[in-house]
């Protein structure tokens, strides 16, 4: 498959899947464009900027506010802030595609990871919502080759 003449930005490139599927669509002719992660006039290049997720374990009470802030920006406002400034463009020129890369623990309520699961359940909410043809891969613990899409998604196999 060519992807010659097409441009993906790509939210969280700095991560390890990020970084595969930027590689996967570089390698198949795609210009990519790093975005930042959380600043609405920021949809730009900007690699050296794009800070990786930490995941913070504890209860909820006793939770970080500046983690629960981190996982919100980049798991959240970050797609919101690209749909958002893309859109219109996209639907302009007929391509309007996006994946989104969520979790299978979006769904699922894990003790101690607070903003990491409902940052990833929003971002499912987010999906849902957008008038787009979305895509959202929820791998488990290791990306072994299946997937689950929403909204006139995929199956990855």
């Amino acid at each position: 498959m060519t992807l010659e003449g097409k441009t993906a930005p790509v939210v969280g490139f700095a991560s390890a899947i990020g970084s595969s599927i930027a590689t996967s669509l570089a390698n198949a002719g795609c210009d990519i464009i790093g975005v930042d992660k959380a600043k609405q006039d920021s949809v730009h290049i900007s690699i050296d900027k794009i800070k990786k997720s930490r995941l913070s374990v504890s209860k909820i009470e006793e939770f970080p506010d500046d983690n629960w802030e981190d996982d919100l920006n980049v798991n959240m406002t970050a797609p919101f802030m690209v749909i958002k400034q893309l859109l219109g463009s996209m639907k302009e020129n007929g391509w309007r595609r996006i994946i989104h890369i969520s979790t299978i623990c979006g769904p699922v309520a894990l003790r101690n990871v607070s903003s990491y699961i409902a940052s990833k359940s929003g971002l499912i909410g987010l999906t849902r919502i957008a008038d787009l043809v979305l895509f959202l891969c929820s791998p488990g613990k290791n990306m072994t080759g299946t997937a689950i899409a929403i909204h006139g998604g995929i199956t990855v196999s």
